[in-house]
């Protein structure tokens, strides 16, 4: 297969993912209800790791190593991992934060 309908074939596969299970159409096979917010999460991590499973299957049929792709789990890379992932929440709360001020959200328990 050429190296670029295997891309879109890679795409292609993502894009289902995506739709099957972020966008929810897997959700009614969930024999018991859970709720609204949860079942956005446990969708969005089921995709996260079918994810990261198609990019190991599709590394394994070009016979390539995750390296190839930038992605290394060694000790020189920890640090770097540490200080991307805190930069990253640093962020995701300010801009939570930022959208709840601007919709008028309420932080009292009621």
């Amino acid at each position: 297969m050429k190296p670029f309908i295997k891309a879109i074939f890679f795409l292609i596969v993502l894009t289902f993912l995506d739709f099957g299970l972020r966008k929810g159409l897997f959700a009614f096979a969930i024999p018991i209800p859970l709720p609204q917010n949860f079942m956005m999460f446990f969708m969005y991590t089921l995709f996260t790791v079918c994810g990261w499973f198609v990019t190991k299957w599709f590394c394994k049929l070009d016979k390539i190593s995750l390296n190839d792709l930038g992605i290394s789990f060694n000790r020189k890379n920890r640090t770097d991992f540490y200080y991307g992932f805190l930069i990253g929440f640093v962020l995701w709360a300010i801009v939570s934060i930022i959208q709840a001020m601007a919709a008028g959200f309420s932080w009292e328990f009621r």
